[in-house]
């Protein structure tokens, strides 16, 4: 393409100090010289590994949504394992957690330019902190009730000691009813749900995960 009259001292500067046999002839050159774009760059690029206003900015809401995840987590098992039900400090919980869901929406825009994700994320974020609000302020879901669940996940031999429960599993354990939203296997369970099978047995995780798979690439294979 040809280059425009007012682009020729940017583009001579340029070549002088890249070309400085190609110089003197661009400079004194009458008629437009045809150039392609990729050969010489009119504006400089920043390079793909230095750090750019844009680049800092994505970076910095990925770190605001992963702070908030973490924070997340952090409040909500402090109120179900501090506070005792219908206490100021549940319902502050619960004011913070709105807040961090929204700081949660708001850096997605930041490095997810995704629509379909961005929407995604958004739905259950909400949805998971109205289903933090149900345990906090109507099952009451409280400090006993999460030692006496992990008692009941612990294999037999552990369960007759005396051990003491730890910090840990109590966390790790609250944390777990934020992923489930129909509490499946705990006293809060969402009622009607189908039975896995007719003798009321509940298949391994394997080949819950094996059967539900080949039935999806089944249904996906007919349509």
């Amino acid at each position: 393409m040809l280059i425009p009259p007012n682009s020729y001292p940017k583009l001579s500067r340029m070549i002088e100090r890249k070309y400085p046999p190609c110089a003197v002839a661009f400079r004194f050159s009458p008629i437009p010289i045809p150039i392609l774009n990729h050969n010489l760059n009119l504006s400089r690029q920043p390079h793909r590994h230095e750090m750019t206003p844009e680049n800092a900015t994505s970076i910095g809401g990925l770190v605001q949504t992963i702070g908030s995840v973490f924070l997340f987590v952090a409040v909500f098992s402090a109120c179900v394992l501090t506070a005792a039900p219908n206490q100021v400090e549940r319902y502050a919980g619960v004011v913070m957690l709105g807040g961090l869901t929204f700081v949660f929406q708001s850096s997605l825009y930041f490095w997810c330019h995704n629509k379909g994700w961005v929407s995604l994320l958004v739905t259950t974020a909400w949805t998971t902190f109205w289903h933090a609000v149900e345990m906090l302020l109507v099952s009451n879901v409280a400090f006993p009730d999460i030692k006496e669940l992990v008692k009941q996940r612990q294999k037999p031999a552990v369960a007759g000691t005396k051990k003491p429960l730890t910090v840990w599993q109590l966390i790790v354990c609250t944390s777990a009813l934020l992923c489930k939203w129909r509490r499946v296997g705990t006293k809060w369970q969402i009622p009607n749900l189908p039975k896995f099978s007719s003798d009321g047995s509940v298949p391994g995780t394997g080949k819950f995960l094996f059967w539900s798979i080949l039935k999806i690439a089944g249904s996906y294979l007919t349509m």
